[in-house]
């Protein structure tokens, strides 16, 4: 193809149906080049209201994935201290404690002790 007919084709774009009588229907005829302008506008625009509300959609779950991470962080934080008590307050100093002072146990004397076999087997 020569470049002068490139040229005409390319100046002739959009208006190959104003000579061209079979593209016409029902009495009505070619498209006018504002309503293609008009029709590519409005596509353009909706386009771009799509990709402006998914960024800010993504946004917005962003902002609520930092949200759920701090909250996540402090909750951890929370259960290391509460497995901080449980381990104090499960320690045999504290149940010693607890049993001597609260309620008043006493440490059994030698003579108190019983020894328990759990077979015949087995001697002292």
């Amino acid at each position: 193809m020569m470049v002068a007919e490139r040229k005409k084709q390319v100046h002739n774009w959009g208006n190959e149906y104003q000579n061209n009588s079979t593209y016409t229907q029902k009495g009505r005829g070619p498209i006018h080049p504002f309503f293609k302008n008009a029709l590519l506008i409005m596509i353009m625009v909706g386009i771009s209201v799509g990709v402006v509300y998914r960024h800010a959609n993504l946004v917005a779950m962003s902002r609520e994935v930092n949200s759920l991470a701090v909250q996540k962080n402090q909750l951890a934080d929370e259960k290391n201290s509460l497995q901080v008590e449980v381990a104090k307050a499960s320690s045999l100093s504290r149940v010693e404690t607890v049993a001597t002072e609260e309620l008043g146990l006493v440490e059994p004397r030698p003579e108190e002790y019983k020894v328990v076999r759990t077979s015949p087997e087995q001697s002292d």
